[in-house]
């Protein structure tokens, strides 16, 4: 029989999870629109869970015609939905005299090719996210605002 010894290696507390950042701007009105009911649902609880007022939209229509009748800080787009995508509900809000911020989301990172002028001026979040990268491109984004505040 052999016995072997080996020496514990020394106990080291937990590593500290990277605490949640302050919401930027409680309060804020956003509209989330993703025709991908999993992905909605996740943006809308982590966007509610830092007190921002969330309203959902469906698909890209359905973004167009609640911006028809609400008003909004920020509007966050799938690129890829029904014949309206993101990047025609950022067109649309472009020609509004003062328009929401805008962040579109997608997980075609190769749909974000330059060929569309736009391209280079979008702020993108690139699916799957987890909630942390989610809140600072909303923090960030809100920040830039000249409205924001």
């Amino acid at each position: 029989l052999f016995h072997i010894q080996i020496p514990l290696a020394e106990a080291k507390p937990p590593a500290k999870r990277e605490r949640r950042s302050p919401p930027p701007c409680p309060g804020k009105s956003i509209l989330v629109a993703d025709d991908e009911p999993g992905v909605l649902e996740f943006m809308r609880k982590v966007l509610a869970e830092d007190g921002q007022k969330v309203v959902t939209a469906n698909s890209g229509r359905e973004a167009l015609e609640k911006l028809e009748t609400g008003r909004y800080d920020l509007v966050i787009a799938d690129l890829h939905m029904d014949a309206v995508t993101g990047r025609c509900i950022r067109k649309a809000l472009l020609t509004r005299p003062d328009p929401p911020r805008f962040l579109l989301v997608t997980g075609d990172v190769l749909g974000l090719a330059p060929d569309c002028p736009d391209s280079q001026e979008e702020a993108v979040l690139a699916k799957p996210f987890s909630p942390l990268v989610l809140r600072r491109a909303v923090r960030d984004i809100l920040r830039a605002s000249p409205s924001s505040g």
